[in-house]
């Protein structure tokens, strides 16, 4: 973890996604390394940390950039309260004007 060394996985299809979550499969290793370089030649669904989306053709550069220790966890903090108490708010609210139409 402390070595900087990235390491870029590919996998075929969601089934297979699945597979390994439970760890009846195995991702392929694409690379790895402290400066990785991919080039899509066509729209591919790529997926960083955890958020998934379309890329459409480029060079994706990818790199470590940097430790920020425990202090990364406070990170987007507020932004993240600001966004989870307007969306209590509208829950609340659809969840009261559903109870008065039942």
């Amino acid at each position: 973890m402390h070595d900087k060394i990235l390491e870029v996985v590919g996998i075929s299809g969601t089934s297979r996604l699945g597979k390994l979550q439970v760890g009846l499969s195995q991702a392929q290793r694409l690379a790895q390394g402290q400066l990785i370089k991919i080039q899509l030649l066509a729209v591919l669904p790529v997926q960083i940390d955890g958020e998934p989306w379309l890329q459409s053709p480029c060079t994706l550069t990818i790199s470590h950039h940097g430790e920020e220790g425990l202090s990364a966890l406070w990170t987007g903090l507020g932004a993240n309260i600001a966004r989870n108490a307007t969306i209590n708010a509208s829950e609340l609210a659809s969840y009261d004007q559903v109870k008065q139409c039942t």
